[in-house]
C-alpha cells in the first residue's frame, strides 16, 4: 500500500504518526492530571467545609445546653467561619437558604442578598449553590473569576 510512496514520504509519514500518537497521549496525560487536581481540590474544600460545619455545630449545641444565648452562638459562628481560609486566598462563607450572606469574609456582603449574582456565564451560582445544598451538598463548577464552591 505505501511501497509507491517514495522513502522521503514514507519517513515524513511515520514521523507525523508517531507525533499525532504522541499529542494525544499527552492530551489523555493533561486531562488525567486536571482531573486529579480537581479532586484533590474538592476533597480539601470539602475537609474544610466539614470542620466549618462541626464548629457551628460545637457552638450550636453550646446554645441548645443554655451555656450561650442563640444570638451569640450566631455571632460566634459567623466570625468563626468569617477566618477560615485554605489555598490561596479561598474562603468559607454561609449563606441562608434565601441567598443571604450570614458569614462572609467581607464584612460588605454579610447581611446582603447573593441570591441575583451572576458569573460571566450568566448562570445565577448563588441560587445553584442552594439548590446543591437543599439535596445534601456537592460542588459546583464556577468560572475562575469567583473560583470554585462547594455547597453544604
Amino acid at each position: 500500500m505505501l511501497a509507491h510512496l517514495r522513502i522521503g514520504t514514507r519517513l515524513l509519514l511515520i514521523v507525523a504518526v508517531t507525533v499525532a500518537g504522541l499529542v494525544v497521549l499527552e492530551t489523555a496525560s493533561l486531562v488525567d492530571l486536571r482531573d486529579s487536581l480537581m479532586a484533590d481540590r474538592q476533597a480539601m474544600a470539602k475537609s474544610l467545609v466539614d470542620s466549618a460545619r462541626n464548629l457551628v455545630a460545637e457552638i450550636q449545641a453550646q446554645a441548645v445546653a443554655g451555656k450561650i444565648t442563640d444570638q451569640e452562638a450566631r455571632q460566634r459562628a459567623a466570625a468563626s467561619v468569617q477566618a477560615m481560609r485554605y489555598g490561596k486566598g479561598d474562603y468559607v462563607f454561609i449563606l441562608d437558604f434565601q441567598g443571604k450572606f450570614v458569614a462572609h469574609p467581607t464584612a460588605g456582603r454579610i447581611g446582603t442578598s447573593g441570591f441575583d449574582l451572576q458569573d460571566s456565564d450568566g448562570r445565577y451560582y448563588v441560587r445553584e449553590m442552594i439548590e446543591v445544598a437543599r439535596q445534601g451538598g456537592g460542588f459546583i463548577s464556577m468560572p475562575s473569576e469567583i473560583g470554585r464552591a462547594s455547597c453544604r
